[in-house]
């Protein structure tokens, strides 16, 4: 697992955000859950994913900086697959191919953007807008490991 190089003078990090609300506000798909590895399967809401992360990606492209990719995956936890349907093989399988759908956007970026960077997500175990309790370290590696 990597994570982010140490900070150094001059290097500026762009990462996405938001990207729920536009997908589905400004494009239209349904995100049951809020959740977005759903639309895996939607070859429409895909081609519009890719266009937003591609957005990113000229955006950091144009102006030097150094770009994170990340969120096809925000609650891809089991208690949330489990709602939607999904398997712990099946939430494995669709996380990874979060993962994977961003690599191959970002390829055609690498020479462009050295340092860009993949990130996945880890949970939440309920619903973050509405905690009602913390879970230890030991409670959260137990139930995200699957």
């Amino acid at each position: 697992m990597a994570g982010f190089a140490p900070q150094q003078q001059g290097i500026f990090y762009l990462t996405e955000g938001g990207q729920e609300t536009e997908i589905q506000y400004r494009h239209g798909h349904d995100l049951p859950e809020f959740a977005m590895y759903p639309l895996l399967d939607d070859p429409a809401a895909m081609a519009d994913l890719k266009a937003m992360y591609e957005a990113v990606l000229e955006v950091a492209a144009r102006h030097g900086f150094v770009a994170m990719l990340s969120g096809l995956d925000y609650r891809g936890s089991p208690d949330w697959g489990e709602k939607l349907g999904y398997s712990r093989d099946g939430l494995a399988d669709a996380l990874e191919r979060s993962i994977a759908f961003l690599r191959d956007v970002a390829e055609p970026y690498r020479d462009r953007l050295p340092g860009l960077l993949i990130g996945g997500q880890v949970g939440p175990r309920g619903d973050a807008y509405a905690l009602n309790r913390t879970i230890t370290a030991e409670e959260a590696e137990d139930y995200h490991a699957f």
